[in-house]
């Protein structure tokens, strides 16, 4: 079986899929879509699907406003999506959409450059006091408003580091989705560690259980908004997984291996 592949590109372009012809014309203030043959609505290789190219390409445009520069059906994690570029005079954007659901599922690049359609429960303030809180820092580099897997996301960098250091915020909730390594285990700008240390914590541990506490394995990280050590201890022979709380220490879960 010839494997087809979809992808519009340029000011002009034509797409030809399983005898569905297709013409994309952009116009400068607004870019337009026309069907030739409307005998397929579904792009090529695929079942009927709740959203066209056709349609992906319109939803992109008019969310930020822009013109279409290139258009493609892909597989992601094996998931059927569309990418849809849009530039606009501030910033080009990257839309990705499942192909079957009709789902937005992504956006790379700024939303916060341009006027679009984004409507974010928390103002960038709001996201950078959160950042500031969580992470003990205060000289924010950049902050970014993108979608990552169907939700709005402030991705916040601090000058502290060099490299790229994101934290990155939930624009609804506020929950911290994620923070990097360098913050998790950095240190604020007044020198305080940004959570409390495995040798803080193990009181805590030993207190709660009784006895004297090993810990084999521990993990730093961010789930549903809370700051977690997730550890693996040894407690007379037997052993536990236990997550904390990695700024007051509480246990938040404790289980026995059997």
């Amino acid at each position: 079986m010839k494997k087809q592949t979809v992808m519009i590109t340029g000011t002009c372009a034509l797409l030809v899929a399983g005898g569905a012809t297709w013409s994309f014309a952009n116009a400068k203030e607004e870019s337009t879509v026309k069907e030739v043959n409307a005998q397929s609505t579904a792009v090529a290789g695929t079942t009927a699907s709740s959203l066209t190219l056709e349609q992906a390409v319109k939803v992109a445009e008019e969310y930020v406003g822009g013109n279409m520069v290139k258009a493609k059906q892909d597989v992601e994690d094996g998931i059927d999506v569309y990418e849809v570029d849009v530039r606009t005079p501030q910033e080009t954007y990257e839309f990705t959409f499942n192909v079957h659901t009709g789902d937005l599922i992504e956006i790379d690049g700024d939303l916060l450059l341009t006027e679009n359609q984004a409507e974010p429960a928390l103002t960038q303030k709001d996201a950078e006091t959160i950042a500031i809180d969580e992470s003990g820092l205060t000289d924010v580099k950049e902050i970014e408003l993108e979608q990552e897997n169907g939700r709005l996301v402030y991705k916040i960098e601090f000058a502290l580091y060099e490299d790229d250091a994101d934290l990155v915020i939930d624009a609804e909730t506020g929950d911290v989705v994620k923070m990097d390594d360098e913050l998790l285990n950095g240190t604020s700008e007044d020198g305080a560690t940004s959570f409390l240390s495995l040798d803080e914590l193990l009181p805590f541990i030993e207190s709660e259980l009784g006895e004297p506490v090993t810990i084999l394995e521990s993990e730093r990280e961010y789930e549903n908004g809370i700051p977690l050590y997730e550890l693996e201890v040894m407690v007379d022979h037997v052993e536990y997984d236990i997550d904390l709380h990695a700024k007051t220490g509480k246990i938040l879960k404790q289980e026995r291996d059997d």
